[in-house]
C-alpha cells in the first residue's frame, strides 16, 4: 500500500514512541483501541507495549491490525494469552498481499499461514478486504 513504509521504500519508517502508546492507552475512555500502522508487528517495541497491556491489566481491549504478512509464530503465545485474558479482542488481516498488484509468494504464503495458525489457536480474525480491480 501507498500509506505503508514496508512497501513504500521511498516513506520513512516513523514508530511512536512506546511510553507515548502506553499513555495514550492507559487514559483512553474508548470502548475499543486499534493497534495499526503502517505496520504494528514491525514496531521495535511492541513486546513491550503488549507486555505493559498484560501487566497492567488494561480495562479497554485492543484489536491488532496487520498486513498479515509478518510471520506470527513469535507472536502468537502471547496473541493467545491476551485474548484468554480479554485484552485482545482479534486481529484484522489485510488483503493487500494477495492482490495481483503485491503479488508475491512468500507474502501470500505468509498470509495463508498466518491464518492457519490464528485458525489453530482459536484467536478471533477478520480480514480487511481492499477495494482494488486487481485482487485475485
Amino acid at each position: 500500500c501507498s500509506h505503508c513504509p514496508y512497501s513504500n521504500p521511498i516513506m520513512e519508517k516513523l514508530f511512536l514512541q512506546t511510553s507515548s502508546a502506553i499513555q495514550i492507552v492507559s487514559k483512553t475512555s474508548k470502548k475499543l483501541i486499534m493497534l495499526t500502522g503502517g505496520e504494528p508487528l514491525l514496531h521495535p517495541e511492541l513486546k513491550e507495549i503488549l507486555n505493559s497491556f498484560m501487566s497492567l491489566n488494561y480495562a479497554t481491549p485492543f484489536r491488532l491490525a496487520t498486513g498479515g504478512f509478518i510471520d506470527l509464530n513469535p507472536w502468537i503465545h502471547q496473541l493467545k494469552f491476551l485474548y484468554k485474558q480479554k485484552s485482545l479482542q482479534g486481529i484484522s488481516i489485510g488483503t493487500d498481499v494477495i492482490s495481483q498488484r503485491m503479488s508475491s509468494g512468500k507474502w501470500a504464503q505468509a498470509w495463508d499461514s498466518n491464518i492457519r495458525l490464528l485458525q489453530e489457536h482459536k484467536i478471533p480474525y477478520s480480514l480487511t478486504m481492499t477495494i482494488d480491480p486487481h485482487l485475485e
